[in-house]
């Protein structure tokens, strides 16, 4: 799947989140190792309130095992 990350990106400025997520969510599918990806999906989550799920996202990229 090709991802327009700009496009994910103007999804979140406009506030829409849900849109956004569900881009995002299918992109991570093909390439979950992309931190640009990453990195949007836990701005959606924190800007939906979701923001234990993001740390929990973010926490193994700062703390590799």
């Amino acid at each position: 799947m090709e991802v327009n990350i700009e496009a994910i990106k103007s999804l979140i400025k406009q506030g829409r989140l849900c849109e956004a997520q569900s881009l995002v969510q299918k992109a991570l599918k093909s390439t979950p190792d992309d931190l640009e990806l990453i990195e949007s999906y836990v701005l959606i989550l924190n800007r939906s309130g979701a923001s234990d799920k993001a740390l929990q996202i973010l926490k193994p990229l700062f703390n590799p095992a």
